[in-house]
Order: C-alpha cells, then sequence, then structure tokens
C-alpha cells in the first residue's frame, strides 16, 4: 500500500505529539503506519540485535497455548524465523517501541518486544526470556503488521493485537491460567477495553476517530470452528463479542487496567 509521505509525516508528528504529552498517566497512543521502506531508504540493522536461532530439538514441537507460548513453544518459534530486535525500518521500530512502553506502563508488566520473520501473519506471547526480561518476550510477527496496517498510521489492528499479547504476558505473570478458549478471549477483550480507552482519549483531544469496524473485523476474521481443536481460540461470534466486552467496561468508566483484568478474569473463569 503506497501512502502519501507529506501525509504521513503529518500523522507522524501528530501521534508523537499526542504520545509524547500523555505518557506520564500512561495513556495509549495513537495507532501505527503499515510496515514498508520509503522509495530509496536501505534496511539498517543495529549491530547485535539480530539472533539466529537453531535449536534442533524445536523441530515439529510448537508447545502453544493458543498465540501464548510455554518454553517449548518458545523454543519452536526459534525455528519459525529469524527474531531480531529490529523490524528493519527504524519508523516502525520507533512507533512500535513507544506503544510497547506505554502497554507496560499500563498493564504493568515489562516483556521484551521483538520482531519475527514470520512466514504466516501471526505473534506470540512467552514467558521465556529471549532478550533478558524477566517478564518474557512478545513477538510480532513482520507480515502480520504488514497484512494488519491497512490504513497506515490509523489503523487500530496491530495496537489491538499488541495488548492482546501483552494480556498473555499478565495471565503468565498472575497464574490466570486455564482453558486455551479463556484465555484468547480474556486477551481479546482487554484489548477491546485499550482501544475503547484510546478512543474516549482522543475524543477529549478533538482528535480524528480511528476506525472500529477495522478492529471488529480482525478479531472476527481470526475466529475458528476448530472445537476438537486443543488450541481453538472461540469463533469469530465468540471472538467479537469479548472484544465488545471489553470496550463497554472501558466505557462504563473502568480506566484502571488490573480493576478490568479482574473483572473479566472471573467473567471467564480464570
Amino acid at each position: 500500500m503506497s501512502y502519501d509521505r507529506r501525509e504521513f509525516v503529518k500523522q507522524l508528528g501528530v501521534y508523537f505529539a499526542a504520545t509524547c504529552s500523555f505518557s506520564a498517566l500512561a495513556k495509549p497512543a495513537l495507532a501505527k503506519p503499515a510496515l514498508g521502506l520509503w522509495p530509496g531508504e536501505r534496511t539498517r540493522k543495529r549491530r547485535g540485535s539480530d539472533r539466529r536461532y537453531t535449536d534442533a530439538s524445536a523441530r515439529g514441537n510448537y508447545g502453544a497455548i493458543g498465540c501464548a507460548l510455554d518454553a517449548r513453544g518458545a523454543s519452536a518459534a526459534r525455528r519459525l524465523g529469524r527474531i531480531s530486535r529490529s523490524s528493519g525500518n527504524r519508523l516502525i521500530d520507533r512507533l512500535y517501541f513507544v506503544e510497547a512502553d506505554l502497554l507496560n506502563r499500563v498493564a504493568r508488566v515489562r516483556p521484551d518486544l521483538a520482531f519475527i520473520e514470520d512466514r504466516t501473519p501471526n505473534a506470540f506471547a512467552t514467558p521465556v526470556s529471549l532478550f533478558g526480561s524477566p517478564y518474557g518476550t512478545v513477538l510480532m510477527g513482520i507480515n502480520l503488521i504488514r497484512s494488519e496496517s491497512r490504513e497506515g498510521i490509523m489503523d487500530p489492528a496491530p495496537i489491538m493485537i499488541m495488548m492482546h499479547e501483552w494480556t498473555h504476558i499478565k495471565e503468565f505473570h498472575t497464574g490466570a491460567r486455564g482453558r486455551i478458549k479463556s484465555m484468547e478471549l480474556l486477551s481479546d477483550a482487554m484489548a477491546g477495553w485499550y482501544l475503547q480507552g484510546k478512543a474516549i482519549w482522543r475524543a477529549t483531544q478533538n482528535l480524528p476517530s480511528f476506525n472500529w469496524y477495522r478492529a471488529m473485523r480482525s478479531i472476527y476474521d481470526k475466529g475458528d470452528y476448530e472445537f476438537n481443536n486443543p488450541h481453538h481460540h472461540g469463533t469469530p461470534r465468540e471472538r467479537l463479542a469479548a472484544l465488545k466486552m471489553g470496550a463497554t467496561l472501558a466505557g462504563r468508566g473502568v480506566q484502571n487496567y488490573d480493576w478490568a483484568f479482574a473483572l473479566l478474569r472471573r467473567q471467564f473463569r480464570l
């Protein structure tokens, strides 16, 4: 997808102005641009940021809990593609790490954010530390960022997915374990809570609203009907309902993440 560079830079300025003015309150930032280099821009690699994993024991052993990975799953993820602290695009890196810092403050967990060269669009969360954080690691797929960033910097879908993965990290560190489907729906609900909080704040700042339909369409499309699959995430309607449940909670004035997490955790019996 191509973008008008002037409009992109203008939106980028709004993004950072809003983020810096609001970060002290740990409020959400705005959305992100699509992944990709400007014509003529070269990929720059940070020295020491790339890691290549060749764990032979990971072959065919995914150890997945939905899109959350245990130790075996984290080992398998290393086989899926190159894992790096950089996406290869400095603007994308900056935007995503700013959002990650805000998510850390909101959710009160501090996993490392890294990028994985995913063959199929996906994102993962694991309690295993790949870069030193005691909370674990969130892996955002580069192909996932490309496929979900259809509206550029104003697209809410990638941010929704980031909060989904951060909630898995919260589940790991609070013992909120149970049925995979319940864990996934709780993460969907917290993603809805986060997006609604973002929308409310944007309205107070007279900023344009993002496209809620994109977020709802994205979560709906990720539902499945594989009821006998142990990694069943929920049907499209169930995942959409969970997103709306979290958004409703934020709309009713629940502004604290831990409070919202506790209420929704009880709802999903975790």
